[in-house]
């Protein structure tokens, strides 16, 4: 991963950002591929009303020693995921993706690891009453949270949990969470 690559201010410096991280495996490579065009050719791409697709940012939240990771079950997807949500027109995608963690778990206490991607993904949202199909590109950021502290799902959500890295494919999460996990850079932490 690049270091020193802030994403705090507009297009042209998610567009640096985009250029400068490097991808995981063959997967997050064609998304980012596929990200990095979006935004340098579609200049309303943080608006949630670009019928074709949108910026959106997440939070992958670990524990201390990065061996779990707290997930949504999503409402309308009716899947495990990462906190995460549109960018209605903010630029900064990981001021979005730690308001996002703030809202959809209740946790105040997140403090983002890197100030770089940590990683990107694209997935297609279905049609449902009064929205067509889209894509939303996806981008992540690594948080960190102390586990001790009360979660609470918002309206969003069907549940807050927990999960050890080991438990992520027994729930079936997608297969951009469960690359999220082989990547997360585990560590020791000493009391």
């Amino acid at each position: 991963m690049a270091q020193g690559c802030l994403v705090s201010v507009d297009r042209a410096e998610l567009i640096v950002c985009l250029e400068k991280h490097t991808p995981f495996d063959g997967e997050e490579a064609e998304a980012l591929r596929r990200v990095t065009d979006f935004v340098l050719t579609d200049t309303r791409c943080f608006e949630r009303t670009t019928l074709s697709g949108h910026v959106t940012a997440s939070a992958w939240i670990v524990d201390p020693q990065r061996t779990s990771t707290l997930l949504v079950l999503h409402r309308k997807l009716g899947k495990w995921l990462q906190p995460g949500g549109h960018c209605d027109g903010e630029t900064d995608p990981a001021a979005v993706a730690m308001r996002e963690a703030h809202e959809e778990t209740g946790l105040t206490r997140l403090r983002q690891i890197r100030p770089t991607i940590f990683d990107v993904d694209v997935h297609h949202i279905p049609a449902r009453s009064g929205e067509r199909e889209h894509l939303h590109y996806d981008i992540r950021f690594l948080v960190e949270a102390d586990r001790t502290e009360t979660v609470e799902a918002n309206v969003e959500s069907l549940a807050v949990e927990w999960f050890g890295f080991d438990r992520l494919a027994a729930i079936g999460a997608d297969r951009s969470v469960l690359r999220m996990a082989a990547k997360t850079p585990h560590r020791t932490v000493k009391p």
